[in-house]
Protein backbone atom coordinates (compact mmCIF):
# COMPACT_ATOMS: atom_id res chain seq x y z
CA UNK A 1 0.00 0.00 0.00
CA UNK A 2 3.07 2.11 0.86
CA UNK A 3 4.06 2.09 -2.91
CA UNK A 4 0.92 2.76 -4.13
CA UNK A 5 0.06 5.72 -2.21
CA UNK A 6 3.76 7.20 -2.89
CA UNK A 7 2.98 6.83 -7.04
CA UNK A 8 -0.14 8.45 -6.07
CA UNK A 9 0.94 11.51 -4.44
CA UNK A 10 3.81 11.69 -6.74
CA UNK A 11 1.12 11.54 -9.94
CA UNK A 12 -0.84 14.33 -7.89
CA UNK A 13 1.81 16.35 -7.23
CA UNK A 14 2.97 16.11 -11.05
CA UNK A 15 -0.41 17.10 -12.11
CA UNK A 16 -0.89 19.59 -9.80
CA UNK A 17 2.72 21.43 -11.34
CA UNK A 18 0.81 20.70 -15.06
CA UNK A 19 -2.47 22.58 -13.74
CA UNK A 20 -0.37 25.86 -12.14
CA UNK A 21 1.72 25.91 -15.68
CA UNK A 22 -1.49 26.06 -17.76
CA UNK A 23 -3.07 28.21 -15.97
CA UNK A 24 -0.05 30.49 -15.57
CA UNK A 25 0.47 30.12 -19.18
CA UNK A 26 -3.37 30.77 -20.06
CA UNK A 27 -3.15 33.93 -18.18
CA UNK A 28 -0.50 35.06 -19.98
CA UNK A 29 -2.75 34.93 -22.74
CA UNK A 30 -5.45 36.49 -21.86
CA UNK A 31 -3.46 39.80 -20.59
CA UNK A 32 -2.07 39.92 -24.07
CA UNK A 33 -4.99 39.36 -25.67
CA UNK A 34 -6.50 42.45 -23.83
CA UNK A 35 -3.48 44.63 -23.90
CA UNK A 36 -3.34 44.10 -28.31
CA UNK A 37 -7.01 44.91 -28.07
CA UNK A 38 -6.43 48.13 -26.32
CA UNK A 39 -3.81 49.01 -28.06
CA UNK A 40 -5.53 48.36 -31.41
CA UNK A 41 -8.40 50.69 -29.92
CA UNK A 42 -6.45 53.04 -29.47
CA UNK A 43 -4.07 53.18 -31.85
CA UNK A 44 -5.59 51.23 -35.06
CA UNK A 45 -4.50 48.09 -36.81
CA UNK A 46 -1.48 47.09 -35.26
CA UNK A 47 1.23 45.38 -38.03
CA UNK A 48 1.74 41.85 -38.13
CA UNK A 49 5.62 42.62 -37.32
CA UNK A 50 4.44 44.73 -33.62
CA UNK A 51 2.41 41.74 -33.13
CA UNK A 52 4.81 39.26 -32.75
CA UNK A 53 7.21 41.47 -30.58
CA UNK A 54 4.15 41.64 -28.18
CA UNK A 55 3.58 37.95 -28.08
CA UNK A 56 7.28 37.39 -27.33
CA UNK A 57 6.76 39.77 -23.80
CA UNK A 58 6.98 38.33 -20.57
CA UNK A 59 3.61 38.95 -17.94
CA UNK A 60 5.44 41.41 -16.15
CA UNK A 61 6.33 43.58 -19.84
CA UNK A 62 2.80 42.91 -20.86
CA UNK A 63 1.94 44.61 -17.66
CA UNK A 64 3.94 47.75 -18.00
CA UNK A 65 2.65 47.95 -21.83
CA UNK A 66 -0.77 47.95 -20.40
CA UNK A 67 -0.09 50.90 -18.37
CA UNK A 68 2.17 52.91 -20.71
CA UNK A 69 -0.31 52.35 -23.53
CA UNK A 70 -2.53 54.95 -21.65
CA UNK A 71 -0.04 57.79 -22.93
CA UNK A 72 0.40 56.67 -26.33
CA UNK A 73 -0.46 58.44 -29.15
CA UNK A 74 0.13 56.60 -32.61
CA UNK A 75 1.92 52.69 -33.40
CA UNK A 76 5.55 54.63 -33.72
CA UNK A 77 5.26 55.76 -30.08
CA UNK A 78 3.86 51.57 -30.24
CA UNK A 79 7.43 50.14 -32.09
CA UNK A 80 10.01 52.81 -29.83
CA UNK A 81 8.51 51.41 -26.47
CA UNK A 82 9.01 47.94 -27.99
CA UNK A 83 12.25 48.68 -29.07
CA UNK A 84 13.10 50.06 -25.46
CA UNK A 85 11.72 47.44 -23.77
CA UNK A 86 12.86 44.02 -25.57
CA UNK A 87 16.16 42.96 -26.45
Amino acid sequence: MAVTNEWTEAAMEKGMEVGLKIARQEGLERERKLVIRQLQRKLGELSSELLERIATLSLDKIEELGEELLSMQSPNDLNAWLNANTY
